[in-house]
């Protein structure tokens, strides 16, 4: 047998020959049964995972068996958890699978950006917390780059808008010339040392997708579904463009949380110019997996020990290496208040990457 077909030639997984699932399996018990004395416990999500990543890939747990009739061959193929979050290979086939179906049926073929959104410290563990606020933030995010792409990309449309506002755009101009930007979104939760640190990924065309067919009513119509459509790419980012949109995002957030509740005023009988606001949990206390839930979330923002007898210690972590920090281009990044804004143009690197790895997974597997 050549070289390429030993590389090419299937091996079964065995993640109990690996160190995190032999720590896993190790420890899990220990510390399950150490929580239990001192009257806590985790999550059920986390027991559930964890349980599910411990028979991953285990023929004993369950297994197809594939033949083929031409050779006669055949092979076992153990089930797997299909878990986000603990197993490496459940999580790396997930993500090449939608990256590959991304580049092949969702994302276009024009020019894509990259954009990055982090928070400010405080809004770590909320966010964290509450899905529902971090679904409002993300949803705020899209508003804003679509009205970023509004200002850039309508003056050359076949039908200019009078007004830039964005109440006007999005109540008046949108509804009856149909147009928008196409994105996809990945919410990262942690940094390279899985301390925690929700912020967004965002792939958006760089452009503008505007109708093609002429505008013939002066009535108001609901927005239908357009087959005709044009692109219109954006011009050339500048720094300032960053700052601008960064700081109407900040703004609108405010807003925004304020309307659903979720920044609350301190004393209410201050002026507006003086009134200052805090971030609302709720006026019923979290319950005790709610209360563990929240003292991981902050051992890992601070990279900290949560339970045991190490617990609020900080992690022996090698932090020396270079390589693991983050850089920014500063010519296209932008920072104000704690939220950070930065951007990269793609083009067609990310699909030709995820396409590369799709492949040479498919190629393993054969």
């Amino acid at each position: 047998m050549t070289k390429a077909n030993q590389s090419s030639h299937y091996r079964r997984r065995q993640p109990e020959r690996t160190p995190l699932y032999q720590a896993i399996h190790q420890h899990l018990s220990g510390l399950t049964q150490r929580l239990h004395h001192e009257g806590k416990t985790l999550p059920n999500f986390v027991h559930r995972t964890f349980a599910s990543y411990i028979n991953c890939g285990q023929l004993k747990n369950g297994f197809a068996r594939l033949y083929c009739k031409n050779c006669q061959h055949n092979r076992l193929v153990a089930f797997s958890c299909k878990k986000r979050g603990i197993c490496p290979s459940c999580m790396a086939r997930t993500m090449t699978q939608r990256a590959h179906r991304q580049r092949q049926e969702v994302i276009p073929n024009v020019d894509v950006r990259q954009w990055v959104l982090t928070f400010p410290r405080p809004l770590h563990i909320y966010l964290a917390y509450f899905p529902h606020a971090l679904t409002e933030a993300l949803e705020l995010f899209i508003e804003t780059l679509r009205y970023h792409y509004q200002r850039r990309c309508l003056p050359h449309s076949p039908h200019p808008p009078e007004l830039y506002a964005i109440d006007h755009l999005h109540a008046y101009y949108r509804p009856r010339y149909p147009h928008d930007i196409g994105s996809v979104t990945s919410i990262q939760r942690h940094t390279d040392a899985l301390g925690l640190y929700p912020h967004f990924h965002t792939l958006s065309t760089d452009g503008l997708f505007v109708s093609s067919a002429p505008f013939q009513d002066e009535s108001y119509q609901p927005r239908q579904k357009e087959k005709t459509a044009i692109f219109i790419p954006a011009d050339q980012l500048k720094q300032e463009d960053l700052h601008d949109l960064l700081i109407l995002y900040k703004y609108r957030l405010t807003r925004r949380f304020i309307r659903r509740g979720y920044l609350r005023p301190i004393h209410l009988d201050c002026t507006p110019e003086e009134q200052q606001f805090n971030l609302y949990w709720g006026h019923e206390p979290p319950s005790e997996e709610e209360q563990q839930l929240l003292k991981c979330y902050a051992a890992s923002k601070n990279l900290r020990h949560a339970f045991g007898p190490k617990a609020g210690e900080p992690l022996d972590l090698d932090m020396s290496d270079d390589t693991s920090k983050n850089h920014y281009n500063a010519e296209l990044c932008a920072t104000y208040q704690g939220f950070n804004f930065s951007q990269k143009s793609l083009l067609d690197f990310v699909g030709r990457t995820a396409q590369k790895i799709f492949s040479s997974r498919c190629r393993h597997l054969s």
